[in-house]
């Protein structure tokens, strides 16, 4: 079962590898701090939503981003309930006889946390790459 929430947007992989291709290890840091910011947006979104128990679930909240992409994880080994808390488990049925009882309604807060930041994600980005477009433009000029 995925512990981790993947969001994609679309053409920043393909920009990154444009980038090392061009060489500019330093216009590729825009990418980076802009994942990390946008993942970091979501994570604090996403961290009073999560219900507290012994802590350890909400303790397990991360975020992390490279110049590929960025990702807010929930869960990891020592607490392996994650998915189950985030995604729901239902009860498991083999020919119309329930078998196991586990009703788990779905938390989702992942996903709620990035519906709130939507907007606030797309302006990182933008406001990223429009500053990396000044840059770019500046030295083509020079």
């Amino acid at each position: 079962m995925p512990t981790g929430l993947r969001i994609e947007v679309e053409g920043v992989s393909g920009l990154a590898r444009a980038l090392r291709k061009a060489g500019d290890e330093g216009s590729r840091d825009f990418l980076l701090q802009a994942n990390k910011e946008a993942a970091a947006s979501v994570e604090t979104a996403a961290r009073p939503a999560i219900p507290v128990r012994s802590g350890r679930l909400v303790g397990s909240l991360r975020s992390s981003g490279s110049a590929k992409g960025g990702v807010v994880l929930l869960g990891k080994a020592r607490v392996p309930y994650a998915g189950p808390l985030h995604f729901g488990w239902f009860a498991a049925r083999t020919w119309g006889r329930t078998i196991a009882r586990r009703p788990i309604k779905p938390g989702l807060w992942l996903y709620d946390a990035l519906d709130r930041r939507r907007g606030e994600v797309e302006d990182i980005y933008y406001r990223r790459l429009d500053e990396l477009l000044a840059i770019v433009t500046k030295e083509a000029a020079t």
